[in-house]
């Protein structure tokens, strides 16, 4: 980045925001035997304000985020499950410390959970962005 430029940031925003997200990791929580996370441990900086409050007291000005609405539309849900299974998300790693059958149990609640999203012309998870636009001053 241009020290005395702009540039923008994308995030995820609040849980209630991104069911999927919170699909995902009840799911493989509950199965390795975990408790519940706050369920802003993946979205952190979701938290109304909080990022614009963070590049604020890094010295950022002109700060401004927005909602974006960011749906993921694979063919279906056993689709985007092959896609979280490719990444190394958390979930993968949750479901890593656990035994064969406890992921596979994982992996078809997930895909049952996810399922509500199916529709006709396809799966469309829900999913919403906070894209941040901020300049730094040049030092």
């Amino acid at each position: 980045m241009n020290p005395g430029g702009s540039a923008s940031v994308l995030m995820f925003s609040e849980p209630q925001y991104n069911p999927c997200i919170g699909i995902l990791m009840s799911t493989a929580l509950k199965h390795a035997g975990l408790p519940p996370r706050d369920p802003y441990h993946l979205m952190s900086v979701g938290k109304p304000g909080l990022l614009d409050e963070l590049f604020f007291a890094a010295g950022f000005t002109d700060v401004a985020t927005t909602r974006v609405s960011a749906p993921f539309r694979p063919p279906s849900t056993r689709d985007y499950l092959t896609f979280i299974r490719t990444l190394a998300s958390p979930i993968v790693q949750i479901l890593g410390n656990v035994n064969q059958e406890a992921q596979d149990a994982a992996w078809a609640e997930m895909e049952s959970g996810l399922g509500t999203f199916q529709s006709p012309g396809g799966w469309e998870g829900l999913n919403e962005l906070l894209a941040t636009r901020r300049t730094r001053l040049p030092s």
